[in-house]
């Protein structure tokens, strides 16, 4: 396995998960607009790069870690682009969450210069990427994915090939869906138990052991703080981002998706 990668988007995601790599011994070209994680990853000992096509010019595989579905296609179809400076049987590693629709056009493109490419979206936020046990869903080629799996065993505890293009996009939306449904369902149990007078320590610790457990609940610390502590550009825009996609992949889909629709009015602000 190749041991030497590209790495592009280091923000709240990537650089934890860049970081991981590291550990395990790979040597990394990275790149992002903000230049504070480019310094701390250099003194780590990463090669940092002036673009995106410089990175795809040093690296036979490299990393896409962006935030939105636009800066995805400029990192990898743009002028300077990794297109524009990969070689062919190269490989792009998608593990930003955007539409099935791009992850697809964007394993298209790529094919016309012999590059191949995996959607490889990621679930467990922060946490997961630090401590290198995200979830990771994987559409594309099988035999890629073969070849790669090494390197996302790195960075994630789960992981799942689902097939062709697209397919761990659509499913990395699928479980947002969930997630943003969930956590709206328990603000809304949270808010009826502090009228009612019950006590919240007890109230969760029973939940945690019945059937109206979930994720949010098992999180309700940290998931509170998305909201408590909302930054711009934080883990809570990360989750509303994803939700339109979803509602975009129901519609073209005609899959109806009410509670979906409803929950974007919910909780962000």
């Amino acid at each position: 396995m190749e041991k030497r990668m590209g790495f592009i988007g280091l923000g709240e995601m990537g650089l934890p998960m860049a970081k991981n790599l590291m550990k395990a011994g790979y040597e990394l070209n990275v790149f992002d607009m903000d230049k504070r994680p480019l310094m701390e990853l250099e003194k780590l000992g990463a090669h940092v790069l002036g673009s995106s096509k410089e990175v795809a010019r040093s690296s036979k595989i490299v990393i896409v870690m962006v935030r939105t579905v636009e800066q995805v296609k400029e990192v990898i179809a743009g002028k300077e682009g990794v297109l524009t400076g990969a070689a062919g049987s190269s490989i792009i590693l998608i593990m930003s969450t955007i539409d099935p629709g791009t992850a697809q056009e964007m394993s298209r493109l790529a094919a016309e210069k012999g590059v191949m490419v995996l959607d490889c979206p990621v679930s467990g936020a922060r946490q997961g990427a630090e401590a290198a046990t995200l979830t990771i869903m994987v559409g594309g080629p099988e035999a890629v994915f073969k070849g790669c799996k090494p390197i996302l065993e790195v960075l994630g505890k789960n992981i799942f090939y689902l097939g062709e293009s697209g397919m761990g996009e659509s499913a990395k939306l699928i479980n947002n869906l969930l997630l943003l449904i969930n956590m709206s369902a328990a603000y809304e149990a949270v808010s009826l138990a502090k009228k009612a007078g019950v006590k919240m320590d007890e109230l969760f610790d029973l939940i945690k052991v019945s059937t109206g457990n979930s994720w949010i609940i098992e999180h309700w610390d940290m998931v509170t703080k998305w909201k408590d502590q909302y930054v711009e550009g934080g883990t809570l825009d990360l989750i509303y981002k994803d939700i339109k996609l979803t509602l975009a992949m129901g519609e073209s889909l005609k899959a109806p998706l009410h509670l979906s629709s409803l929950c974007t009015q919910l909780v962000r602000y």
